[in-house]
């Protein structure tokens, strides 16, 4: 038996062994994923709530349409199971609460038809262990709230395939990549929350590997908490993907608490007490994300949100946008659910009971992720209004999970709309079938050749038309908040280093509203070519030297370049810059001008955004 030890932040050692005596002396029968001792009478009792009514109404709906499809089947996609294990978590965790709430056993009785479908695939696809996690997920809250109404003999199966396809795999080496295990993105909390529930539901039938099952996960997660959230709660990964990274962490902590009543200290780790502000500091003022990494631009919504806000008590970070996401959700009725939905929002509604009545307006005015995050980023906003000004800057490396050649990125937003874009992630499936290394970081990888991810869509300057180091790390030196002056500095030099000595880049919100982007490069060998560029979907109405304006509907949006004078913008279709295999890209469009290094090797640069609300007004000295 394994008899490593680990100390948790409340100097509390784990073992094995501990875990075992844990799961000995537990009395909690089915269902226990999620309910625990109360979880049901406390369901109940939110039920009756005006919140809880709308949402299982949405829930019931969802579960009555389910009822009417056939099974799924084991297709993949490429190497991927994924979308059928997701579809498989949806339907059961809706026919499961359906069937808490209702006591209506046919939401059962079609759970456990999928139970028996799933249980006759040949695997869950261990090679790409995400599809095995969610997989197992499923099929374990179902194997634990429909446990009731199972045979024996269904019972001994399940509980069967519960450990041998999805739970044994995890420790095949040989045949299963399983980095994870000890890994630093997101995969480490999905896959971690999949087997701890797979062991939670069976540990009466299979103790000893529900045991190591448990204790791993509990030694594992502090690693990967540290590198997602500390200090202050920043996901290095981007926002999309403190979404799913993030729900799966909340889910194991939930499963931990409502099962065993001790989440090991997990949840205390650094940063996670802090990790809802930094959603709602990247949440712009026209509703979309901080789209950094591979980021989509919609926002998600559910339990990571939820869980927290009701966890950590922090209804001050219950935004308007996020209150008018769950009511969309609770109103929303959709024809057709046959590909799946939102997979972990039915767990959601165990936390509603600490859920505010109405969304905040105050948002952060001022984030800072803190210099030693994994990934640094910067926040500035003018007001909390739909018309805020807002600047976004990112540092960090290319190297980083999910990362882009975006280091030194901005993105500006006034007066309603998105004047500096990033265009976000790509589809992942069709970059892989036409043979792109996606997942290969090195410097001269084709991920880069990508337009949405290495650098040429960005808002940086390159050099020489080179690439950004993929080995560097861009640090932000100086943050600014409210009372200081709202300015951010990122040391770009570890970014650079193979083409000048020293890059920094400053932005800063002044108080008129206005933004200004500079850059002090020195070192640089005399004649390199410098292209500076940003990206934008607005439309150009004046380009002439120095100024730019531009225009969306009655919006509008100035651009000077400050410093050095007499340069000149230049506008390029993002069809010129894109291959064949890039996803189109709406009224893209690149910004950008160009200076050459002088025999000093110094540049320097200064580009002011001046929003058409405040021209006219005292202009930036």
């Amino acid at each position: 038996m394994t008899k490593k030890k680990i100390h948790l932040k409340d100097s509390v050692e784990v073992t094995v062994s501990d875990i075992q005596s844990i799961l000995k002396n537990m009395s909690i029968l089915h269902s226990r994923l999620f309910t625990g001792h109360d979880g049901l009478a406390r369901l109940m009792k939110i039920n009756k709530t005006q919140a809880g009514k709308a949402f299982a109404k949405r829930i019931i709906y969802d579960a009555n349409l389910i009822l009417k499809y056939s099974t799924l089947e084991r297709k993949l996609e490429g190497f991927r199971l994924l979308s059928v294990s997701r579809n498989v978590l949806y339907r059961l965790a809706n026919l499961g609460l359906a069937y808490l709430l209702s006591g209506d056993e046919d939401y059962a009785w079609r759970g456990i038809l999928e139970m028996e479908a799933i249980s006759k695939f040949s695997d869950w696809n261990p090679y790409h262990f995400l599809d095995t996690a969610e997989m197992t997920l499923g099929m374990a809250v179902a194997y634990d709230w429909f446990y009731p109404l199972l045979t024996v003999e269904q019972r001994k199966i399940f509980a069967a395939v519960i450990a041998e396809k999805g739970l044994m795999p995890s420790f095949n080496t040989e045949k299963n990549r399983l980095w994870w295990i000890s890994g630093t993105n997101n995969w480490t909390p999905v896959c971690h929350c999949g087997m701890v529930a797979g062991a939670l539901s069976v540990y009466e039938e299979y103790p000893e590997l529900a045991a190591e099952v448990i204790w791993r996960a509990v030694i594992n997660m502090p690693k990967v908490m540290a590198f997602s959230y500390a200090p202050n709660g920043a996901y290095p990964e981007g926002v999309m993907y403190w979404s799913y990274g993030t729900e799966f962490t909340v889910a194991l902590i939930a499963l931990f608490d409502s099962v065993i009543g001790n989440d090991f200290g997990i949840s205390e780790l650094p940063g996670f007490s802090r990790t809802g502000e930094f959603v709602v500091a990247t949440q712009t003022p026209t509703g979309y994300p901080f789209s950094y990494a591979d980021c989509k631009i919609e926002r998600d919504f559910g339990l990571a949100q939820i869980w927290w806000i009701s966890r950590f008590g922090r209804q001050d970070c219950y935004s308007t946008w996020m209150h008018r996401s769950f009511n969309d959700f609770t109103r929303k009725r959709h024809r057709d659910v046959s590909c799946g939905g939102n997979r972990m929002m039915p767990f959601a509604m165990f936390y509603l009971d600490n859920l505010p009545e109405k969304g905040s307006d105050h948002l952060p005015l001022a984030y800072f992720s803190g210099e030693k995050s994994t990934v640094p980023i910067s926040v500035h906003r003018s007001d909390s209004t739909p018309n805020a000004v807002y600047l976004g800057m990112k540092g960090g490396s290319p190297s980083a999970p999910h990362g882009h050649m975006d280091i030194g990125s901005f993105l500006i937003e006034a007066d309603g709309f998105r004047w500096a874009v990033d265009l976000g992630a790509e589809k992942y499936h069709k970059l892989e079938s036409n043979g792109v290394e996606l997942w290969n970081f090195y410097q001269n990888s084709g991920r880069w050749q990508i337009f949405r991810l290495g650098p040429v869509s960005h808002n940086i300057f390159q050099i020489d038309d080179l690439k950004q180091q993929v080995d560097g790390k861009a640090l932000i030196t100086e943050f600014k908040g409210v009372n200081d002056g709202q300015s951010t500095t990122v040391d770009l030099t570890p970014i650079y280093s193979n083409v000048l000595k020293k890059a920094i880049r400053f932005g800063r919100l002044l108080p008129n509203r206005e933004v200004v982007i500079a850059d002090r490069l020195e070192g640089f060998k005399q004649g390199a070519k410098v292209c500076w560029h940003f990206c934008t979907q607005a439309n150009v109405a004046i380009a002439e030297g120095a100024m730019l304006t531009l225009k969306h509907g009655n919006k509008s949006m100035n651009i000077r370049i400050a410093v050095p004078d007499q340069l000149q913008w230049n506008i390029i279709p993002v069809k010129q810059l894109m291959n064949k295999v890039d996803s189109y890209n709406p009224d893209a469009k690149m910004l950008c001008f160009e200076a050459v290094a002088p025999a000093d090797g110094n540049l320097n640069f200064e580009v002011i955004f001046t929003p058409g609300s405040v021209q006219g007004k005292q202009p930036a000295k």
